[in-house]
């Protein structure tokens, strides 16, 4: 434990300060990109010294991370307890503080308001209306989990975007060309090259038919095209569709991708 605390320590070295900070600084850019490479060791303790140093898209970004198993991969997983919490979160109680606590902008007000277990059906048009589809649904899943008498009457109403619709239980799957089914169709399209339609329905149905999970995790940082290109956002649905419960109606290469994990 000590020594893997030691190595993070190192990796974190000096907060970088956010001067001239944001989603198009170089700074983050540069961990953002190593980080959708898939280089977590030096991705992730890069976005911890920008937000140390006060970097509102780190913060969120790191936040969202450490919240979402599917965004974890091997390297962060092998940390124990003790460094992932000084590598992930800011100092403060027993397993550290969420970085979102304290991040500012819309989407990080968002995030904190459906944290908060009384918010209604207004969280999930906020995050539409900020261009977070992934947000928006993951939103509106934890409202329907919640039980709130008011998100069906709030996503029937005729400006809610198409991919909220069933959530008023009249929604259809979004069309075939949505951006939205980037990511599939790339995923798709490197592990089943010859039985797409079959790996996009599969894949739809293990997401239940909410393909924007497979989305961004924050469109203000990364731009969907940037996630569906990347090694990050190919194994993040991956790992998306492994803990779905899917049962492996679908393509054996689909299957073969995910015994890949």
């Amino acid at each position: 434990m000590i020594r893997a605390l030691c190595l993070v320590l190192g990796l974190l070295g000096t907060p970088a300060l956010a001067q001239g900070g944001g989603p198009d600084a170089p700074p983050l850019q540069a961990a953002v990109a190593q980080w959708l490479a898939g280089d977590e060791a030096e991705a992730l303790p890069a976005l911890a010294r920008l937000a140390q140093g006060g970097d509102d898209a780190a913060r969120l970004l790191l936040a969202l991370i450490d919240m979402t198993a599917a965004y974890q991969g091997d390297w962060l997983g092998g940390l124990d307890r003790t460094a992932r919490i000084a590598l992930m979160r800011r100092p403060g109680g027993l397993s550290g503080q969420s970085w979102l606590d304290i991040a500012t902008g819309p989407v990080a007000q968002a995030w904190r308001d459906l944290l908060d277990t009384s918010a209604g059906p207004g969280v999930v048009l906020a995050f539409a209306a900020l261009g977070e589809d992934r947000a928006a649904v993951f939103a509106a899943r934890t409202l329907h989990r919640r039980q709130n008498r008011d998100l069906a009457q709030a996503m029937a109403a005729p400006d809610v975007p198409a991919y909220l619709r069933r959530f008023a239980g009249v929604g259809d799957m979004p069309p075939p060309d949505d951006g939205q089914w980037a990511v599939i169709d790339t995923a798709c399209a490197t592990h089943c090259p010859g039985e797409a339609e079959a790996c996009r329905k599969a894949v739809s149905m293990a997401l239940h038919g909410d393909i924007a999970m497979a989305g961004s995790p924050a469109a203000q940082i990364i731009a969907p095209g940037d996630w569906a290109a990347s090694a990050k956002g190919q194994a993040a649905l991956l790992r998306l569709i492994a803990t779905s419960g899917w049962r492996g109606d679908g393509p054996a290469c689909l299957q073969t991708a995910l015994a890949g994990l």
